[in-house]
């Protein structure tokens, strides 16, 4: 095998490489232009069909509707055909007359007039809802019977097969309620009528309301069957590529590769028939396209490899707010050109390959003495250091390099050996420092080991800034009703604040537990601390927690102040009683405050890894995350749960950041619910 480093490779690509760049240049320029001319006359021809099929799919529903609008015309001119006692009769009778000619409109399923009674009428307080929606009192129902396109049967909707349908089941039924509620017309989106025995029709309904004095009086409906539709369709399949018929709500009502409507999103399933897969972003588009009746061409491109392109071409359809799109395949439109380009490519590689034979038997002749210090490196490569160049003695360059590789590899041997002690050492370090880490995290409580309470959410993590940290949190009952909260900084990183901070945590939770104030804590231990240590402190915030009540008080000790946010939305620092950094100051003054949190507040804690986040201006100036950005991002955050907060205020503080994390992270939030 040819490698692109052999200068054998290098001489055959000196003289095959300008052929192949000159040939490729001619080939591309001639293979665009001729794309170019291809593309656009298929595209222009496929669009100007694709208009002429959508406005021929709104004429068909223009047609139809204004049956429903003529229907619904008549009640507005004879009002008292919705009163007298034959009503009913006489719907049927109208409804029935529109099918004369059954063939002229083979679409036209069924039709209805469904009246709706007003205030005072016997029978209005039995249909009307609370919300002043009113079911119709009868709703006569012309339709064709399945399977008999001549034959017509009539149903009332109110009592359809004998079963009675009660007023939630209309306010269910969008082609009733819509027009009902909006007082326009109204193209529902495809559905199975309800109705005994046509449970296998699907149709789509247009909806037009009579309103006479303000009032809803009927609903003057047409249905159009969908198989009728697709059969129609089926007889205007373009020469290339596929039509669909796209509802508002992105409901495929006619496609090639299904027998029924179904979402959008089957497409990806399906592969487009081309074997495509679509993304979700090309499916909004067409959606988009569709709701806002736009017309026009949309390229699509495959998921898995872009350089696959789907063409389609959006025409609306705009009685009713469908769209008619034709999908086609860019590789279906330049099959034909496609073809010839290999037929001349085929050509030119049979002549390349004959030269490349020629120039790889002439390199061969004049790199084979390289070859040799190539093996030898290779074997080298492999771990095999004894490997020696005995069979090149010349002179020149080649054999100059011999001896200076013979001698490489004497002193090679000793530095493998050195760095692989050195590596074995790196990794035992390693694995001594991930293990603390291992030991420092199990020593923070589990967000969830206080399980689930009605009374309040709580959640914290701790982010180091190298394998260990000397943040820390902790929360635990201190009795039945006393929660404990500490969120404290070590200063310094690393190892060395790990240990203190281990240290720290295990004796503020033992003078905790001893039932003193959170003041009297940090005094006690700060005494502690002093003790036993003359380089290290740690600020802390410290607070007992009332579960029951939201009462807080709380003691801190050099550290950042939290963050309140109220229930109405305000966002404010929490006010700090006096307290320095504990183990700093022998005798160090703590002062406690308190604070009550009223339900629907959030309190949330943090260390100076979140404020002192730094990023690096235009100009080279520093500056800081800030305890302003932080108010602004509990601000901002609003009543989320603690985790939430704590996740999302970790994450903002990081991506502000422009270099690898310096401080460790800590956030602490707790919400009374």
């Amino acid at each position: 095998m040819y490698h692109f480093q052999h200068l054998r490779t290098k001489f055959i690509l000196a003289i095959g490489l300008p052929m192949i760049v000159i040939f490729t240049i001619m080939a591309f320029v001639e293979y665009r232009y001729a794309e170019t001319a291809v593309t656009q006359s298929t595209e222009d021809n496929v669009e100007a069909i694709v208009g002429n099929l959508a406005m021929r799919i709104n004429q068909m529903c223009i047609k139809n509707a204004q049956i429903a609008r003529n229907n619904a015309s008549f009640y507005r001119a004879f009002p008292e055909a919705l009163k007298y006692e034959q009503r009913y009769e006489g719907a049927v009778q109208i409804l029935k007359s529109l099918y004369v000619n059954p063939d002229e409109n083979p679409e036209l399923f069924g039709m209805t007039v469904s009246m709706i009674p007003l205030p005072g009428e016997p029978s209005y307080s039995a249909n009307c809802r609370s919300d002043g929606f009113v079911r119709p009192d009868t709703s006569p129902y012309v339709y064709r019977i399945p399977g008999k396109v001549n034959e017509i049967a009539v149903s009332d909707l109110v009592n359809q097969g004998g079963i009675y349908y009660n007023i939630d089941h209309w306010w269910q039924l969008d082609w009733y309620k819509e027009p009902f509620t909006t007082r326009k017309t109204y193209w529902s989106p495809p559905y199975v009528d309800p109705t005994p025995g046509l449970e296998n029709v699907e149709m789509v309904t247009c909806s037009v309301p009579v309103i006479i004095e303000n009032h809803p009086r009927a609903i003057c409906t047409i249905d159009i069957s969908l198989g009728k539709i697709r059969e129609i369709m089926d007889g205007m399949k373009p020469p290339v590529g596929y039509l669909i018929l796209l509802t508002p709500d992105g409901t495929m009502i006619y496609n090639r590769d299904f027998k029924k409507s179904v979402k959008l999103e089957m497409l990806k399933s399906s592969e487009c028939g081309y074997g495509f897969t679509l993304s979700q972003e090309d499916m909004d588009k067409l959606k988009q396209m569709t709701r806002e009746q736009q017309s026009g061409r949309f390229y699509m491109y495959d998921v898995y490899n872009h350089k696959n392109k789907l063409v389609a071409f959006c025409q609306p359809v705009p009685e009713n707010g469908w769209s008619l799109i034709h999908v086609v395949s860019e590789q279906e439109i330049l099959k034909p050109l496609v073809a010839m380009f290999w037929r001349q490519s085929l050509i030119y590689l049979i002549i390349l390959f004959s030269t490349m034979v020629i120039l790889s038997i002439v390199s061969s002749i004049v790199t084979k003495p390289l070859e040799k210090i190539d093996q030898a490196t290779e074997r080298i490569i492999e771990g095999d250091f004894s490997v020696r160049l005995k069979d090149v003695e010349s002179n020149d360059e080649a054999g100059r390099l011999a001896k200076t590789f013979n001698h490489m590899l004497e002193t090679l041997k000793e530095t493998v050996d050195q760095k692989a002690q050195e590596s074995a050492a790196r990794r035992t370090i390693e694995n001594d420092v991930s293990r603390a880490r291992e030991i420092q995290s199990k020593m923070l409580p589990d967000p969830n080991s206080l399980g689930k309470s009605s009374l309040f959410d709580i959640y914290a993590l701790n982010l180091p800034a190298r394998f260990v940290a000397g943040d820390f949190y902790d929360f635990w009952m201190l009795d039945n009703q006393t929660l404990a909260l500490v969120v404290a900084d070590v200063c310094g990183k690393g190892t060395p604040a790990a240990m203190f901070m281990a240290m720290s945590r295990t004796i503020l939770r033992g003078v905790a537990n001893a039932r003193r104030s959170p003041a009297e804590t940090l005094r006690r231990m700060n005494e502690i601390l002093n003790h036993s240590n003359d380089q290290m402190f740690v600020t802390v915030f410290y607070a007992q927690y009332n579960i029951n009540t939201g009462h807080m008080v709380y003691a801190n000790g050099g550290h950042l102040p939290p963050i309140v946010r109220h229930n109405n939305g305000s966002v404010e620092e929490c006010p700090l009683p006096f307290g320095f950094p504990v183990g700093i100051i022998p005798d160090a003054r703590f002062d406690q405050a308190e604070l009550d949190i009223i339900p629907g507040e959030s309190l949330c804690i943090y260390t100076d890894g979140v404020s002192e986040a730094t990023a690096e201006t235009e100009s080279g100036e520093k500056m800081l995350f800030g305890s302003d950005r932080i108010v602004a991002v509990v601000q901002r955050e609003g009543d989320v749960p603690p985790e939430t907060l704590c996740k999302d205020m970790a994450r903002i503080a990081d991506s502000f950041r422009q270099s690898e994390r310096q401080d460790d992270i800590t956030v602490l939030a707790i919400r009374r619910k």
